[in-house]
Protein backbone atom coordinates (compact mmCIF):
# COMPACT_ATOMS: atom_id res chain seq x y z
CA UNK A 1 0.00 0.00 0.00
CA UNK A 2 2.78 2.44 0.91
CA UNK A 3 4.59 1.67 -2.34
CA UNK A 4 1.47 2.60 -4.33
CA UNK A 5 1.09 5.90 -2.50
CA UNK A 6 4.78 6.63 -2.99
CA UNK A 7 4.57 5.80 -6.70
CA UNK A 8 1.46 7.95 -7.21
CA UNK A 9 2.99 10.87 -5.31
CA UNK A 10 6.24 10.60 -7.22
CA UNK A 11 4.43 10.45 -10.57
CA UNK A 12 2.32 13.52 -9.77
CA UNK A 13 5.35 15.43 -8.49
CA UNK A 14 7.36 14.51 -11.58
CA UNK A 15 4.56 15.58 -13.92
CA UNK A 16 4.22 18.87 -12.03
CA UNK A 17 7.94 19.56 -12.26
CA UNK A 18 8.10 18.71 -15.95
CA UNK A 19 5.06 20.84 -16.79
CA UNK A 20 6.41 23.78 -14.80
CA UNK A 21 9.69 23.54 -16.73
CA UNK A 22 7.79 23.76 -20.00
CA UNK A 23 8.73 20.33 -21.30
CA UNK A 24 5.12 19.46 -22.14
CA UNK A 25 4.47 22.75 -23.91
CA UNK A 26 4.10 22.30 -27.62
CA UNK A 27 6.12 24.42 -29.98
CA UNK A 28 4.12 27.07 -31.74
CA UNK A 29 4.88 25.46 -35.12
CA UNK A 30 1.53 23.71 -35.22
CA UNK A 31 -1.49 25.96 -34.64
CA UNK A 32 -4.26 24.58 -32.43
CA UNK A 33 -7.34 23.33 -34.25
CA UNK A 34 -10.27 25.74 -34.48
CA UNK A 35 -12.68 25.40 -31.58
CA UNK A 36 -14.91 22.37 -31.92
CA UNK A 37 -13.03 20.55 -34.69
CA UNK A 38 -11.42 18.06 -32.32
CA UNK A 39 -14.88 17.10 -31.05
CA UNK A 40 -16.61 17.05 -34.42
CA UNK A 41 -14.83 13.88 -35.54
CA UNK A 42 -15.55 12.09 -32.26
CA UNK A 43 -19.23 13.01 -32.30
CA UNK A 44 -19.65 12.14 -36.01
CA UNK A 45 -18.19 8.68 -35.37
CA UNK A 46 -21.16 7.94 -33.07
CA UNK A 47 -23.79 10.12 -34.79
CA UNK A 48 -23.11 10.24 -38.56
CA UNK A 49 -25.88 12.77 -39.31
CA UNK A 50 -24.69 15.30 -36.71
CA UNK A 51 -23.72 18.75 -37.95
CA UNK A 52 -21.98 21.36 -35.82
CA UNK A 53 -24.10 24.42 -35.04
CA UNK A 54 -23.48 27.42 -37.26
CA UNK A 55 -24.77 30.07 -34.84
CA UNK A 56 -25.53 30.50 -31.20
CA UNK A 57 -28.93 29.25 -30.06
CA UNK A 58 -31.41 32.03 -29.38
CA UNK A 59 -32.32 31.04 -25.85
CA UNK A 60 -35.71 31.08 -24.19
CA UNK A 61 -38.35 33.71 -25.01
CA UNK A 62 -37.81 35.22 -21.54
CA UNK A 63 -34.10 35.55 -22.24
CA UNK A 64 -34.77 37.17 -25.61
CA UNK A 65 -37.20 39.66 -24.02
CA UNK A 66 -34.69 40.51 -21.27
CA UNK A 67 -31.93 40.93 -23.85
CA UNK A 68 -34.06 43.27 -25.97
CA UNK A 69 -35.03 45.30 -22.88
CA UNK A 70 -31.38 45.63 -21.86
CA UNK A 71 -30.38 46.72 -25.36
CA UNK A 72 -33.22 49.27 -25.41
CA UNK A 73 -32.11 50.67 -22.03
CA UNK A 74 -28.54 51.02 -23.29
CA UNK A 75 -29.76 52.74 -26.45
CA UNK A 76 -31.92 55.19 -24.44
CA UNK A 77 -29.06 55.92 -22.06
CA UNK A 78 -26.74 56.62 -24.99
CA UNK A 79 -29.33 58.96 -26.54
CA UNK A 80 -29.76 60.84 -23.25
CA UNK A 81 -25.99 61.13 -22.91
CA UNK A 82 -25.70 62.55 -26.42
CA UNK A 83 -28.57 64.96 -25.76
CA UNK A 84 -27.00 66.15 -22.51
CA UNK A 85 -23.64 66.63 -24.22
CA UNK A 86 -25.29 68.58 -27.04
CA UNK A 87 -27.14 70.80 -24.52
CA UNK A 88 -23.90 71.42 -22.65
CA UNK A 89 -22.12 72.42 -25.86
CA UNK A 90 -24.98 74.71 -26.90
CA UNK A 91 -25.07 76.29 -23.43
CA UNK A 92 -21.33 76.95 -23.63
CA UNK A 93 -21.71 78.60 -27.04
CA UNK A 94 -24.44 81.04 -25.88
CA UNK A 95 -23.04 84.43 -24.86
CA UNK A 96 -23.81 85.40 -21.29
CA UNK A 97 -26.10 88.41 -21.22
CA UNK A 98 -26.44 90.66 -18.19
CA UNK A 99 -30.15 89.88 -17.78
CA UNK A 100 -29.55 86.10 -17.47
CA UNK A 101 -26.79 86.44 -14.86
CA UNK A 102 -28.16 85.96 -11.34
CA UNK A 103 -27.22 88.35 -8.57
CA UNK A 104 -24.82 87.11 -5.86
CA UNK A 105 -27.78 86.66 -3.47
CA UNK A 106 -29.66 84.57 -6.05
CA UNK A 107 -26.54 82.48 -6.68
CA UNK A 108 -26.20 81.74 -2.96
CA UNK A 109 -29.88 80.74 -2.61
CA UNK A 110 -29.70 78.54 -5.69
CA UNK A 111 -26.63 76.66 -4.50
CA UNK A 112 -28.12 76.11 -1.04
CA UNK A 113 -31.33 74.69 -2.56
CA UNK A 114 -29.33 72.50 -4.90
CA UNK A 115 -27.17 71.29 -2.01
CA UNK A 116 -30.25 70.47 0.08
CA UNK A 117 -31.81 68.52 -2.80
CA UNK A 118 -28.56 66.72 -3.52
CA UNK A 119 -28.08 65.84 0.15
CA UNK A 120 -31.58 64.47 0.78
CA UNK A 121 -30.65 61.30 2.60
CA UNK A 122 -32.91 58.24 2.67
CA UNK A 123 -33.71 56.71 6.04
CA UNK A 124 -32.74 53.17 4.95
CA UNK A 125 -30.38 51.66 2.41
CA UNK A 126 -30.41 48.09 1.07
CA UNK A 127 -26.90 46.75 0.55
CA UNK A 128 -26.07 45.62 -2.97
CA UNK A 129 -23.37 43.23 -4.10
CA UNK A 130 -19.82 44.61 -3.64
CA UNK A 131 -21.05 47.52 -1.50
CA UNK A 132 -18.95 48.76 1.39
CA UNK A 133 -19.57 51.34 4.09
CA UNK A 134 -17.12 53.85 2.60
CA UNK A 135 -18.84 53.90 -0.81
CA UNK A 136 -22.31 54.04 0.76
CA UNK A 137 -21.28 57.01 2.93
CA UNK A 138 -19.68 58.74 -0.06
CA UNK A 139 -22.85 58.28 -2.13
CA UNK A 140 -25.24 59.40 0.61
CA UNK A 141 -23.24 61.94 2.59
CA UNK A 142 -20.74 63.06 -0.02
CA UNK A 143 -17.82 61.99 2.21
CA UNK A 144 -16.54 58.45 2.61
CA UNK A 145 -15.06 59.24 6.01
CA UNK A 146 -18.60 59.32 7.40
CA UNK A 147 -18.89 55.51 7.12
CA UNK A 148 -18.53 55.34 10.91
CA UNK A 149 -21.85 57.17 11.32
CA UNK A 150 -23.61 54.39 9.39
CA UNK A 151 -21.65 51.72 11.27
CA UNK A 152 -22.53 53.15 14.69
CA UNK A 153 -26.23 53.26 13.78
CA UNK A 154 -26.19 49.62 12.64
CA UNK A 155 -23.78 47.95 15.08
CA UNK A 156 -26.28 45.21 15.92
CA UNK A 157 -26.67 44.27 12.23
CA UNK A 158 -23.03 44.60 11.11
CA UNK A 159 -20.68 42.13 12.72
CA UNK A 160 -17.72 43.00 10.47
CA UNK A 161 -17.60 46.49 8.92
CA UNK A 162 -15.38 45.17 6.12
CA UNK A 163 -18.05 42.72 4.93
CA UNK A 164 -21.67 43.59 4.17
CA UNK A 165 -24.22 40.99 3.13
CA UNK A 166 -26.22 41.90 0.01
CA UNK A 167 -29.86 42.51 0.92
CA UNK A 168 -29.04 43.83 4.40
CA UNK A 169 -31.19 46.87 5.24
CA UNK A 170 -29.18 49.62 6.95
CA UNK A 171 -30.57 52.56 8.90
CA UNK A 172 -29.09 55.81 7.57
CA UNK A 173 -29.05 58.56 10.20
CA UNK A 174 -29.06 62.22 9.15
CA UNK A 175 -25.70 63.94 9.47
CA UNK A 176 -25.12 66.29 12.38
CA UNK A 177 -24.26 69.81 11.27
CA UNK A 178 -20.61 70.55 11.89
Amino acid sequence: MNKRIFAAGTASLLSFLLSSCGIFESGSDVPPPPAGEEWSAKIKSSYPDWQPPHEMPGGTPEYQAALKAEQEQKRLAAEQEKKAAAEKVSAEKKPASSENVPSPAEKKEGTEDAAKEAREIPSTYVVKRNDNLWNIAKALYGRGEKWTVIFEANKEKIKNPNFLKPGLSLQIPPLEKE
